[in-house]
């Protein structure tokens, strides 16, 4: 009897629109249990009126995806997802003049990997590992300046969100030029970072908290764009690895560091884990009895010109993307790779 319904279930779906197969899939869970304000719905996703009433008499009839037991996502093919890892970028008011084409350049790549995945049908995950947003204002060493105050942060924050957009434009345009749909077998992840943390910060403050009253934060930023936000220092689970931007040493809350890193999170976390925070890059990978890779992976950042304050450092760091092709169940099983700025800007052309 259970097996009639789910057949029925599945030729019903196979009648709908695509457009609605593809609202149903995304949307039918939240539909189920808040009524959906459709002309809302059908201009913020670009649909017709007609596609999200259809998806809509389904979900009264049927119930949303988890309830009726199709998968969240299409079945696929049998690749394991892949990772793109976004580290430290620090999209700062005081390099206005670079961040677009910065943004522009990630974007982009961004786009051509995802166009890649879509052909063998294997989904992908991007994750930023936080620092996103500089945040100069908020650094301690501002404090107490004459200039200090909301208007600096403001900037500081629209400097981040206009870097955010340029990025998904740019991603939008290559998913267009290769016909894929940039929504398709996609998600969106942000660790948040100790400088995006400063606003956070600065929000519970006595001090501070009244001046910057009524500001967007980077949280509510991300979530109006379908990101999902994590925490500061707190993992976040995606496909088995611990993602955070750092991770504590200890119950004092520091953040792990020192030499052989890598070596260091595997010890400490006894899981596969990836970070960013110190600009540097370092990879380890181990074995366990049954053949299963783990990894940990410190993902450096994504500078393309050294900022005047790290001169004396700023030949450690290793400026670029990564990425994890084929990830499950905590380990990797296919490949990774580590594209520095100047491989990004040699495939996109600018």
């Amino acid at each position: 009897m259970k097996r009639d319904i789910e057949d029925a279930y599945l030729a019903a779906f196979a009648l709908l629109s695509k457009s609605a197969q593809a609202l149903y899939l995304k949307f039918g869970d939240l539909m189920e249990s808040v009524p959906v304000n459709i002309p809302v719905l059908a201009d913020k996703q670009g649909a017709s009126e007609s596609s999200v009433e259809e998806a809509d008499a389904f979900v009264r009839v049927w119930g949303g995806p988890t309830a009726g037991g199709i998968p969240l996502a299409p079945s696929e093919g049998s690749a394991p997802p892949a990772h793109f890892i976004i580290p430290d970028a620090h999209f700062s008011r005081k390099d206005r003049a670079n961040n677009f084409q910065r943004a522009r350049r990630l974007g982009a790549y961004l786009g051509i990997v995802h166009a890649r995945c879509r052909k063998k049908r294997q989904a992908l995950r991007v994750i930023c590992l936080g620092d996103w947003w500089d945040m100069v204002s908020l650094c301690h060493f501002e404090k107490g300046k004459k200039n200090f105050g909301q208007q600096g942060v403001v900037d500081d924050i629209e400097s981040g969100e206009v870097a955010l957009h340029a990025m998904l434009r740019a991603f939008e345009a290559i998913c267009d030029k290769y016909k894929v749909p940039p929504d398709e077998g996609i998600s969106f992840h942000f660790m948040n970072g100790n400088h995006e943390n400063r606003l956070d910060q600065a929000l519970d403050h006595a001090e501070t908290a009244p001046l910057l009253k009524g500001l967007p934060t980077h949280k509510s930023i991300l979530e109006e764009l379908g990101w999902a936000f994590h925490p500061y220092m707190v993992p976040a689970n995606i496909d088995g690895v611990a993602y955070a931007h750092c991770l504590p040493s200890g119950s004092m809350g520091r953040a792990i560091s020192g030499n052989n890193l890598a070596k260091t999170l595997l010890d400490k976390m006894m899981v596969s884990c990836v970070v960013g925070h110190t600009h540097n890059f370092d990879f380890m990978m181990r074995h366990d009895a049954f053949g299963n890779r783990l990894f940990a992976l410190v993902a450096g950042c994504y500078y393309d010109a050294v900022p005047a304050y790290a001169k004396s450092t700023a030949h450690l760091w290793w400026r670029g993307v990564c990425i994890l092709n084929g990830v499950q169940d905590g380990c990797l099983v296919r490949g990774h790779a580590a594209i520095t700025v100047e491989d990004m800007a040699d495939s996109v052309g600018f």
